[in-house]
């Protein structure tokens, strides 16, 4: 179901208008959660990255993420979503070609129900490197509309029969999958690379950085090669180990222990809301 955040409310909505700033240009930027309980799950830091990302494309927060947390909660629970994926949508509004006209802020939200408490349980994906090369642009720190280099590398891998692809940009270092951001363990470190590699600012990776959980380092396709383990992490499917092409799957310690603490905080975090905002 969609819906339309107006009068510091969501509103059901039957159609999206195709003239639209986010279907004409791509002016505007998504977020991705889960919804456990009634709650949207690590709520701060998706205000946190959403405000960046306003400010980074110029739109004017025309909305209050408090009453925004409040109507979800509400709607959610109206809806008996115990659990559900939600997306966030926030497009520039107004008039206007390349220029717009006005600056303000359009939020939709579309609500998806799951059959699970917790992040999606998944054995080791088969991957290997795409051919495509992210470019390094702080543009890629950001959840924007546009994704077709990810659209793109989600076809390759499925022309070459894998289920995810690691991209690497222009320097040929190691950015992220399709579905989400990399990770490599060596020597019991876990690594992730740095924004400046042109990666998403993803949540679990803010996550498991402020835990001090991983370190941000330039990775090399040789590193990734030579890895004892290498994996992902996404808001739906939170922890996902990958098997490069050809090697076969080896349950890493480390990395179970990450997933575990990880599933911890994804219940405390849709517990733990501001008052205001419970």
């Amino acid at each position: 179901m969609n819906y339309a955040f107006r009068n510091n409310h969501f509103e059901r909505i039957d159609h999206l208008d195709i003239n639209n700033r986010g279907f004409l240009y791509g002016d505007g930027f998504f977020d991705t959660m889960l919804i456990l309980d009634g709650n949207p799950t690590f709520w701060e830091d998706r205000i946190d990255r959403a405000k960046q990302t306003l400010k980074y494309l110029q739109i004017e927060q025309n909305f209050s993420f408090d009453d925004m947390a409040t109507s979800l909660k509400l709607l959610v629970r109206e809806e008996n979503h115990k659990a559900a994926r939600a997306r966030l949508t926030f497009i520039r509004e107004g008039e206007g070609k390349y220029l717009p006209k006005a600056n303000e802020c359009r939020v939709y939200l579309s609500i998806e129900n799951l059959n699970r408490n917790y992040f999606n349980e998944s054995s080791a994906k088969q991957t290997n490197f795409s051919r495509m090369k992210v470019p390094i642009d702080r543009s890629g720190n950001f959840k924007l509309i546009n994704k077709h280099h990810q659209v793109l590398a989600a076809l390759e891998a499925k022309e070459r029969e894998l289920d995810d692809l690691i991209m690497v940009n222009t320097d040929d270092d190691v950015c992220e999958t399709v579905s989400g951001n990399v990770y490599i363990i060596n020597n019991d470190r876990v690594v992730t690379p740095p924004l400046t590699s042109g990666c998403l600012d993803g949540i679990i990776r803010r996550t498991l950085i402020k835990n001090q959980w991983c370190e941000e380092k330039s990775i090399s396709i040789s590193d990734a090669r030579a890895a004892e383990a290498v994996f992902l992490t996404s808001s739906i499917a939170g922890v996902v180990q990958l098997r490069m092409q050809g090697q076969k799957h080896s349950k890493n310690q480390i990395l179970e222990d990450v997933k575990n603490n990880l599933e911890n905080l994804l219940i405390s975090s849709a517990r733990d809301l501001p008052e205001n905002q419970q």
